[in-house]
């Protein structure tokens, strides 16, 4: 592994670390990378979101939820992860019983944002469209972190581009599915969105799926 924790002093200096240390999660929305159909987009931007959170013992979760309550199913989930903050994906923890999700599956890319870089992915069983997470369900997935990584790492790098989660939504009522990328928040302060967001872009680097 190349030298992570110089990566991370790089883009402390750039301004991207803007979270106190006693901040313990986060809340994201997403927006779609497709459109298949305004109306399957809308919904999915409605209705999905994540929250991050700090469950102790070098872990981060990502908790992926979908209020409903119009039909859908996300069926795959992806992260790409530039700056190799995470170790290995640790638990998959499906709540209700219905969603049933593993490592791995098909697509292993994102079809619909092709500047995506897999790093890591989890799938539905079959059929994915109930064993997804349908409206009123919820899947939590637990990463091991770096050594020397902290979990205000993951989520300035998830505010400033240098982390992503995106999903497939599929199962809408019209028979559509899309694809959708978290969104990143808006920089606290306007010098944020130059200095710390170009040293992002010049450090970072590209891996395959």
């Amino acid at each position: 592994m190349t030298n992570v924790f110089a990566r991370l002093s790089a883009v402390a200096a750039a301004g991207l670390f803007v979270l106190s240390a006693g901040a313990h999660a986060a809340t994201y929305n997403f927006s779609a990378v497709s459109a298949n159909s305004p109306v399957s987009v809308q919904i999915g931007e409605d209705q999905i979101s994540m929250s991050v959170s700090d469950p102790g013992a070098g872990l981060v979760r990502f908790t992926i939820m979908n209020a409903g309550p119009l039909a859908s199913s996300i069926a795959n989930i992806y992260w790409e992860d530039s700056y190799s903050l995470l170790a290995s994906i640790d638990d998959i923890i499906d709540s209700p019983n219905d969603v049933v999700f593993n490592e791995g599956g098909s697509p292993p890319s994102m079809p619909g944002s092709a500047n995506f870089d897999v790093d890591y992915r989890v799938s539905a069983g079959p059929p994915p469209a109930h064993r997804g997470v349908g409206p009123g369900e919820e899947l939590s997935v637990d990463f091991n972190l770096m050594q020397g990584v902290m979990f205000a790492d993951v989520v300035a790098m998830l505010d400033g581009g240098g982390m992503r989660v995106g999903m497939h939504v599929i199962a809408f009522a019209n028979g559509e599915s899309e694809w959708f990328v978290n969104v990143i928040p808006a920089p606290p302060a306007v010098g944020l969105a130059g200095a710390g967001l170009l040293g992002l872009g010049a450090m970072r680097r590209r891996r395959g799926v």
